[in-house]
């Protein structure tokens, strides 16, 4: 987050979960607030020069080393270079106060699903390997895992492989404008040419700033609050279904008529906390400690 948002949460201290918004008592952060939630693949001795030169690359960043956790019967972080795969974007403005929201993905992810001058780039043609599919598998995606890795079912050393597909292609639009991206001279050079958006949304109906309000986003994806997450309704005149999903961190959600805003609103706005779900996670519950 930024340090508006920061501001924000510190601000009303909602670091305490005894203070966390609520329906009746909503949060709501300044405008310029943004977020932002990147999705990192692992490299390894197996990713050649050619591979780790296509993607924006941390270096000897300590993430969980399995190995190591597993040997030791806790948690052991290491240093590792991670390969930028997904990215959100969002941010809250005077204007749009239910955010603006944005989706990216590195381009060698998965094979392209687009036809046409909608197809998307395909890692085929740079000669470099999907980092998320093989070609050589059947091309649907495959069930979601469950349980969730915890440490009452801590992540295994060398696991099956997910085959991942988009389900559905990048909107034509979105995918000229990402074409016009890459040709400008300040990208066109640089490792963000291997960059695309996926999609964005924004709020047609901002008035009220409140949990009673999804910003009725566009593209559609309205849903029913007293529905289950997975049921969405498209409100009249939303346009087309939105299909909003980044295969790196919405793998197993691309359903017709995904959302973005849908979803955050569901999880947290109709919840009093302006579409943001994290501080649901993370406040802690001591009354009197950060």
């Amino acid at each position: 987050m930024n340090r508006t948002e920061f501001d924000s949460i510190v601000a009303h201290q909602w670091y305490i979960r005894g203070k966390l918004p609520t329906v009746h008592k909503p949060g709501r952060f300044l405008p310029g607030s943004v977020e932002v939630k990147a999705a990192w693949r692992l490299l390894n001795d197996r990713d050649s020069a050619a591979v780790r030169r296509r993607y924006y690359v941390a270096h000897n960043a300590y993430v969980l080393d399995v190995a190591k956790s597993l040997r030791a019967g806790h948690p052991v972080c290491a240093p590792h270079d991670l390969a930028l795969v997904g990215l959100h974007i969002v941010i809250k403005t005077t204007y749009r106060p239910q955010w603006i929201w944005a989706s990216f993905e590195q381009v060698d992810n998965v094979p392209p699903a687009g036809k046409g001058a909608a197809r998307e780039p395909d890692a085929k043609d740079a000669h470099v390997p999907y980092a998320y599919n093989n070609p050589a598998l059947p091309q649907k995606l495959a069930a979601q895992p469950k349980p969730s890795v915890s440490m009452q079912n801590p992540p295994k050393l060398d696991p099956e492989p997910t085959q991942v597909v988009r389900l559905h292609p990048i909107n034509a639009d979105i995918m000229a404008m990402n074409r016009a991206y890459w040709a400008l001279p300040q990208i066109r050079n640089t490792v963000w040419r291997h960059y695309m958006l996926v999609t964005t949304q924004w709020p047609t109906t901002t008035v009220p700033d409140a949990p009673s309000n999804s910003g009725n986003p566009f593209p559609g994806g309205y849903v029913d609050p007293t529905k289950p997450v997975d049921v969405y309704q498209l409100p009249k005149n939303a346009g087309p279904p939105p299909e909003l999903a980044n295969t790196t961190m919405e793998t197993y959600l691309q359903a017709p008529q995904a959302s973005c805003m849908a979803c955050h609103y569901q999880m947290s706005n109709a919840r009093g906390s302006d579409f943001v779900t994290f501080m649901d996670n993370d406040a802690n519950p001591a009354p009197n400690k950060p």
